[in-house]
């Protein structure tokens, strides 16, 4: 069984990837139900989209192809979390939250374990 979140690389290079400004944890209203279901939605999604850039990347040949990829990589982070219904900035929210809050993260990682199973 995976353990989503430990995945921190997948979600910090969204983070990166879209050059999010962090957030105060205190600042970030709680998830509601919905959200984290939309949430665990969008974090299977961006895995995917993670997925698929490395491979594309290990077969890139040029630093120009690189740059190219790392483009397109942000702009499909950044559709994969909107496809599922929810704004990049609130989805950087509830992670950055997450890593802030054990019972957050718990109810993220059942929502994602329901979603993949």
């Amino acid at each position: 069984m995976k353990h989503h979140l430990s995945k921190i690389g997948t979600v910090l290079v969204l983070l990166l990837a879209l050059g999010a400004p962090p957030v105060a944890a205190q600042q970030v209203e709680a998830p509601t139900e919905s959200e984290i279901e939309t949430y665990a939605a969008a974090v299977l999604s961006v895995e995917q989209v993670a997925e698929d850039y490395r491979t594309e990347a290990e077969q890139a040949e040029s630093e120009s192809e690189m740059a190219t990829l790392r483009e397109q990589y942000s702009r499909a982070l950044s559709d994969a979390v909107r496809d599922e219904g929810m704004s990049v900035q609130r989805y950087n929210e509830i992670f950055q939250a997450a890593q802030a809050n054990r019972e957050l993260q718990e109810r993220i990682n059942s929502a994602i374990r329901d979603l993949d199973s």
